[in-house]
């Protein structure tokens, strides 16, 4: 489809914001985020997040800042990220369920400009709720690409918190580069089923906004609801991971017979292992041709891949790299031969992007 606004380029990329406004002028009424709370228009979309990267500047944050957000999965926390992105900053966001000690070492570590969700007393903060973007305009802000498109906590580390900060610009490329890896499709609808505080949802969300796709934000998974959800909206892309997955195919049979499933182009799962026995059940219940599963999202220093067809032809693999590089190393440090043990070492291959490890086709390397 041919865009009616122009996005306009910096030498880094195209501003998220620009790419969002965009997509707001050409389809104004289409939705963009629908919740438990009800639906945002692409236009609705558009002007709360101008009017809160207006809000989040008039507070102090700054260019290439950190912007914590700790809010509950919703639309506000979707409209916290972008709005930090219009403004130029880098959002980093945690959970609002975060013990308040380790909340402490993480904004001390991170250094924020700003602290979304919460009200501290020796920060700059906004709490849930916060109404210090009435008022503001709603036009289109500035171009603006923060340096790190984002800085999670370290999920799997020990010790004192660590952040990630990520070498890409905060740029639509780098986000639609992911969103094409994952199998998302320009206009679809997608079924966002995890905390948003966690890097998987959060950026395949954020991918599917750029696509045009209409997210469907879960505050809470139930996998009854989940499914309801996918035959309400149509929903052809969705994210589960193991865990939920376990939930949904451990439903009644007669349950799972009568829900209309067939919208799904794509179930993808990340974020743990996926048992033998759970590829099983959902190779029964999607598909081969349906079924995705992503490892190593997160630090994305070497990212694999494998469908539901690698799932067939070789059990208890997570595919190939489709993004950097991985090898088995022994106690020596000697690469391992093939069916043997040792550590799993991956490095980042600088010079490749997401976009070169797809084809023209849109497959990748996944068995």
């Amino acid at each position: 489809m041919k865009r009616s606004v122009v996005e306009m380029a910096t030498p880094a990329g195209t501003p998220i914001g620009t790419a969002l406004a965009a997509l707001a002028a050409e389809d104004p009424h289409r939705p963009a985020v629908t919740t438990s709370a009800g639906t945002l228009t692409r236009r609705d979309f558009e002007d709360r997040t101008n009017r809160l990267a207006r809000a989040y500047v008039e507070e102090g944050v700054t260019p290439d800042s950190f912007v914590t957000i700790l809010l509950p999965t919703g639309a506000s926390f979707l409209e916290a990220v972008v709005a930090t992105w219009k403004a130029g900053a880098t959002p980093q966001p945690v959970s609002h369920r975060l013990p308040e000690r380790e909340l402490r070492e993480i904004i001390e570590l991170a250094d924020p400009s700003l602290v979304v969700g919460a009200d501290l007393p020796d920060r700059i903060s906004a709490p849930a709720g916060w109404s210090g973007a009435d008022g503001f305009s709603s036009a289109p802000l500035p171009p603006m690409v923060a340096s790190s498109l984002k800085a999670p906590t370290s999920g799997g580390s020990t010790g004192r918190p660590k952040l990630i900060v990520s070498t890409e610009p905060a740029t639509a490329e780098s986000l639609r580069s992911f969103a094409a890896l994952v199998r998302l499709q320009p206009d679809g609808t997608v079924l966002s089923t995890g905390p948003l505080s966690h890097n998987g949802p959060l950026f395949t969300d954020v991918a599917a906004l750029l696509l045009g796709c209409h997210v469907v934000v879960m505050e809470r998974f139930d996998a009854e609801q989940a499914l309801a959800l996918v035959d309400r909206h149509g929903v052809d892309w969705m994210y589960a991971v193991p865990t939920m997955l376990r939930r949904t195919t451990d439903l009644p049979q007669d349950l799972l017979a009568a829900t209309d499933t067939s919208s799904l182009r794509t179930v993808i799962t990340m974020a743990a292992a996926c048992s033998p026995a759970l590829r099983q059940s959902c190779l029964d219940l999607f598909g081969p041709d349906v079924m995705l599963e992503l490892y190593a999202a997160t630090e994305a220093h070497a990212v694999t891949l494998v469908d539901g067809h690698g799932w067939l032809e070789r059990p208890g693999s997570v595919g190939r790299p489709v993004v950097g590089e991985i090898e088995v190393r022994g106690p020596d440090g000697a690469p391992r031969p093939s069916g043997e043990v040792g550590k799993v070492r991956r490095r980042q291959v600088r010079e490749e992007s997401l976009t070169a490890a797809i084809d023209p086709a849109g497959d990748v390397g996944l068995r």
